[in-house]
């Protein structure tokens, strides 16, 4: 690693309240930032894959960041200076190469006086802040940032300088991306938890969080979930798998992210990760993988925030088979996904297919629904009764080999075996009964939510409300409505007027806060519809179409691209060796038909296709931008299908195709002869009768307007 320190100007710009650098207060009078400059670090070892283990393979978590070994303290890479009676010093960190960063500090000392801040180096925008109420073990690990570019500022009373110790320990380059507006996001195959999947999970969903966790090679991204102990006490236990790098020397840096899940179902990788917490203490885990179940036991270092509104789930130890299994993970560090299996599990030893009723794991053969990945390490399995009964170890199955296993190492096993101090982890889950199973834990009661809308069709630059039906929690109530989803509370009032100016699809968030503390959030989409669009119901297909029975999957509206207005229509990503299709059979004068379409796939392999009776009109593949294409019609009724098409392996591009602006033109009839004038005071004359029809669509589009 090359590191280069040189001075540059920093600017200040906003920050939150009582949380103001002076970079932002009195930008004009401080002195600049000195910088650090980074390279790309090579890989150290191959040790970290990027997929899940392979059979016979040790486990390994994902990979998503290498690691700039610094070791310096703070005041040696910047320079201390003083204001009034302020002390500051200032550091930018470059690496233009990274995808993302994340910092750890250890031999940290901060006095009550003194905050870490860490800004956008570009826009200055303040990211987070840390006190001493943050440090763990000494050490502050910071949260994943979407940057390339921070900027450090400590300040401190000029009296409690020498009290500050700093040392940056290492920096985290990302080398995945976690781009927010990414449509493949993980592998296609995989469901969000916010699809009707989930409906019978909304609580077991909410025990499970992503973690980051840091070693001298990088970070890495695996799955757990937040378990409930007899004294029903919320002490905030969380099972993971050991395989993630979980022990004494890196449980401080372990990052936590409650509720990363994307907004709507099969829409764009646009989850929050805000909600956060760091640091935890060992407590157990297996240290011989090859002959023992894998798991790790950790105790968070505080409970989470009653904002995060988690649970506490139940588990079962009881050794026996299982059918009818749910997981829930963060496949390559995304948002959560659920997967189904409706099979008997087999109980074997790990990567073995035999069954074995003395082994530590449970096979799943095939999942039924969804799959696991690289980051879904250490998720639990549950089985129908919502008791968790395993932890996630490895396996081969992917969206590209959806009928390959994947090893749960078995509650039952875990709790047989001591860690390396001879503590069996019911010390901590069940320390007054023993028994062998726990229901789960609802830690606030809080209340539920409604929204409606005064109108279903809400017209540009016109007033109309947003209502709220608020039960159960304890009154009084508070209400922080967002109109525009920018992070902002635009009202307070319980049932609020907006008015949107532009058209399209429009998402309204409300979070309630009862006087418990306790919070629930709900979130409204309405369309503002525009003149000319054919498409605004986002998520759904227009309803005169419908799926083929031999189609795995559909298509939907979405807001993502368009050739005309503000909407398009989508195909659905699947998996491979699939097909999604819509079609619909109406009856049509003589004309012509003409539509725009986009594709985004595989050169030669994925294809878009258009059929007419079955009879395919088009075909295209690899990346085509908006194309127009127009086709005849013969009088009489017709069959129209849409397709998108994936062979065995592999995708490309977004890997997906879009339709719009499909217009239907009526064959003008023949002009009718003019007729010999007469006497009265009457006269005709004919002209061509040419209008638009958009087939199904473009009625579906008159009916939405009208």
């Amino acid at each position: 690693m090359k590191r280069l320190l040189y001075l540059a100007v920093l600017f200040s710009s906003m920050a939150s309240a009582n949380q103001i650098p002076l970079s932002q207060t009195a930008a004009t009078e401080l002195h600049s930032a000195q910088v650090l400059q980074l390279q790309m670090p090579e890989p150290v070892t191959k040790k970290a894959q990027q997929a899940k283990t392979l059979p016979f393979i040790q486990p390994q978590p994902l990979q998503i960041a290498r690691a700039s070994l610094i070791n310096d303290e703070l005041s040696s890479l910047a320079k201390w200076h003083t204001i009034n009676n302020q002390s500051y010093l200032r550091l930018t960190i470059n690496a233009p190469d990274a995808e993302h960063l994340n910092l750890g500090f250890t031999k940290v000392s901060l006095p009550e006086s003194a905050t870490l801040y860490i800004l956008d180096a570009q826009t200055h925008q303040l990211l987070h802040s840390f006190t001493a109420n943050d440090i763990h073990n000494q050490s502050i690990w910071t949260p994943i940032v979407q940057n390339q570019h921070l900027t450090l500022e400590v300040n401190v009373l000029s009296s409690e300088q020498q009290q500050v110790k700093l040392q940056l320990q290492q920096v985290g380059q990302g080398i995945v991306s976690f781009n927010k507006n990414s449509l493949t996001k993980s592998g296609s195959c995989n469901i969000d938890t916010v699809c009707t999947e989930g409906d019978g999970w909304r609580d077991i969903i909410r025990s499970v969080a992503k973690y980051s966790i840091t070693t001298t090679e990088g970070t890495f991204v695996c799955t757990g979930t937040l378990l409930n102990n007899d004294n029903q006490d919320q002490r905030p236990l969380f099972l993971s798998a050991a395989h993630c790098f979980v022990s004494e020397t890196t449980v401080d840096s372990m990052v936590f992210y409650w509720n990363f899940e994307t907004t709507v179902c099969n829409g764009i990788a646009d989850g929050d990760q805000t909600q956060t917490q760091t640091g935890a203490k060992f407590l157990s885990r297996a240290d011989d993988l090859t002959n023992l179940s894998d798991y790790s036991l950790i105790e968070l270092s505080q409970r989470p925030a009653n904002n995060h509104q988690v649970y506490y789930s139940a588990w079962n130890a009881q050794p026996g088979p299982a059918t009818d299994v749910v997981t829930i993970h963060h496949p390559a560090g995304d948002e959560k996904r659920i997967s189904l299996d409706h099979d008997p599990l087999t109980i074997t030893d790990y990567t073995n297919p035999d069954e074995n009723l003395d082994g530590h794991y449970y096979r799943i053969d095939a999942w039924d629904t969804g799959t696991t990945e690289g980051g879904s390490s250490g998720a639990g399995l549950w089985s129908q009764s919502k008791e968790l009964i395993g932890t996630l170890s490895g396996g081969t199955a992917s969206c590209t080999d959806p009928t390959n296993p994947d090893w749960y190492g078995r509650m039952s096993s875990h709790w047989q075996f001591p860690n390396h101090d001879g503590v069996q982890i019911e010390t901590y889950l069940a320390p007054n009964t023993q028994q062998l199973s726990e229901s789960g834990f609802e830690p606030c009661d809080a209340p539920t939510l409604a929204l409606s809308t005064s109108t279903a069709t809400p017209q540009i630059n016109e007033q109309f409300s947003f209502m709220a039906q608020t039960t159960g929690g304890t009154a009084p109530y508070q209400y922080n409505w967002d109109f525009d989803q920018d992070g902002n509370v635009d009202s307070t009032d319980e049932d609020p007027t907006h008015t949107y100016s532009t058209t399209g699809l429009q998402k309204a968030a409300l979070t309630v806060i009862d006087a418990n503390q306790c919070r629930s959030s709900a979130r409204i989409e309405v369309t503002v519809p525009n003149s000319g669009e054919l498409f605004i119901s986002a998520g759904q297909l227009p309803t005169n179409y419908t799926k083929p029975t031999d189609a795995a999957g559909s298509w939907i509206a979405t807001t993502n691209t368009a050739s005309e207005g503000d909407f398009s229509l989508r195909s659905q990503i699947t998996y491979s060796s699939s097909t999604s299709s819509i079609e619909t059979t109406e009856t049509f004068a003589a004309g012509t038909l003409s539509f725009d379409y986009r594709v985004s796939s595989e050169v030669g392999f994925d294809f878009f296709k258009f059929y007419i009776d079955g009879v395919e009109q088009l075909s295209a593949d690899g990346e085509v931008d908006w194309t127009t294409t127009t086709h005849a019609l013969s009088a009489g009724a017709h069959t129209l299908r849409f397709s998108y098409i994936k062979d065995e392996s592999l995708s490309s591009g977004s890997d997906t195709a879009w339709i719009d602006n499909l217009i239907y033109t009526e064959t003008p009839a023949p002009p009718t002869p003019t007729p010999t004038p007469t006497p009265t005071p009457s006269g005709g004359g004919g002209s061509p009768s040419i209008f638009m029809l958009g087939l199904l669509l473009v009625a579906y589009r008159v009916r939405k307007i009208a």
